[in-house]
């Protein structure tokens, strides 16, 4: 008898409810509460050699900042602390004053600029489709005297925008100025 018993309380034990409902997956919670960029651009060490290149951008804040660009590669990331935020850069370039011209056949600029722009989570996530406009990704080499490559750059300006996020995690992207 003591044996029986004890089968069948391991049975009762070892036994699931097949009725039991399966535990729900977590959604992700999809509620907008800030925003971030992720920015990152590459230029040819003889780009970095030959030009003073900066970035001006908005920072954390909405704070207009700029960071002279000293490396061929270059990475900012951003993140507003809520909504709305306003994140942007525009590339500023120009030839070194004291560049020996003599030295060069030609001015080289050669970049390649990568970014995206999202709405976030209260757990760091990307809850919006990453906003990239058309020259999200973007590679041109220009090849000109000192005079000509300046205003033909800048006059075409690749990269020069403002994407601006309201309390409801809406994107809305303008010109820099």
């Amino acid at each position: 008898m003591a044996l029986v018993a004890c089968v069948a309380a391991l049975a009762m034990t070892g036994c699931k409810d097949k009725n039991e409902p399966a535990e729900e997956p977590k959604t992700q919670d999809t509620k907008p509460v800030a925003a971030a960029i992720q920015f990152q651009a590459k230029f040819d060490p003889l780009t970095i050699e030959m030009c003073d290149i900066s970035f001006d951008y908005y920072d954390e804040n909405g704070n207009k900042k700029n960071e002279v660009v000293t490396t061929a590669e270059w990475k900012k990331e951003v993140k507003s602390a809520s909504l709305p935020a306003t994140f942007g850069f525009h590339w500023n370039l120009a030839v070194k004053a004291n560049l020996d011209e003599s030295k060069y056949d030609k001015i080289l600029v050669d970049f390649h600029f990568k970014y995206a722009s999202f709405a976030i989570n209260a757990e760091g996530a990307a809850v919006s489709t990453k906003e990239q406009p058309e020259f999200g990704n973007h590679t041109e080499m220009a090849i000109a005297k000192k005079d000509a490559l300046v205003s033909s750059i800048m006059e075409h300006n690749p990269l020069s925008f403002v994407h601006k996020y309201d309390a409801a995690g809406k994107v809305t992207s303008e010109d820099w100025n």
